[in-house]
């Protein structure tokens, strides 16, 4: 009889329980322990006065590594699939849809739309036109970020660019709703190899919403290990590791 493996995994994020469940349909004893009382990590759910309200990420990627691990050790959960033009912004009483795709130049331009035309004094609309020229010019230049070993965060990045308060909070509202980051607290390098016009091109974006909440991803893949003869214990913090 063969003796099997076993596994201790310290943390029930969606990482962990990737490799929790991973290891557990190839035959591993799996225990998950975990210092909270949810699974999910920065990915899990929190429910406020009866709304559930999301700790971390919101959309579930539909290609890419994460679904395909959770087909494979069969992680069953309801994800609708939503629009990827789902950005709005608000002017002159009326919300306008903002292009998933296109690139920065079209969406300054609905940008502009909005927060511009009749109702705009004139040397405030010229003064908008002018920061979006800027920050248009150097979205084609991100080369312009390489100091260092991670360059200036993206709203250090964009500051460079234009000082004003509405572009700088369109572009944050939009960074920290997909990344659930707030744009100065990651490098402007990381927005070019994401959501510069070059990147997607490059690849097919398609987004769901977890029914339930994101960690429901984490919770069917807890399922998984226990279905295995594993264990996800929660409230266990782990003091220190001897091998």
């Amino acid at each position: 009889m063969t003796k099997s493996r076993t596994a201790v995994i310290v943390g029930a994020g969606v990482g962990g329980m990737c490799a929790g469940a991973l290891l557990a349909r190839r035959g591993w004893q799996v225990t998950v322990v975990e210092r909270i009382d949810q699974v999910g990590g920065r990915a899990r759910t929190q429910n406020v006065g009866g709304y559930h309200l999301p700790r971390g990420a919101v959309a579930f990627q539909l290609t890419g590594a994460l679904p395909k691990i959770c087909q494979e050790v069969g992680a069953e959960f309801e994800v609708r699939p939503v629009s990827e033009t789902w950005f709005w912004i608000k002017g002159d009483e009326q919300f306008v849809q903002l292009p998933g795709r296109g690139g920065i130049k079209k969406m300054l331009e609905m940008f502009s739309r909005v927060h511009g035309g009749d109702k705009a004094g004139a040397m405030a609309q010229v003064g908008l036109q002018l920061a979006m020229a800027r920050v248009g010019a150097a979205f084609k230049d991100p080369l312009a970020i390489t100091e260092g070993e991670d360059g200036p965060t993206f709203r250090e990045w964009l500051q460079q660019h234009t000082d004003n308060a509405e572009l700088l909070g369109l572009f944050h509202a939009i960074t920290s709703a997909v990344s659930a980051v707030n744009d100065f607290e990651y490098p402007a390098r990381h927005w070019f190899a994401h959501f510069s016009s070059k990147a997607l091109d490059a690849r097919v974006d398609e987004f769901g919403l977890v029914a339930g909440g994101y960690q429901a991803v984490a919770s069917a893949l807890a399922d998984v290990i226990r279905e295995c003869g594993g264990q996800v214990r929660l409230g266990t913090p782990v003091q220190r590791i001897l091998a």
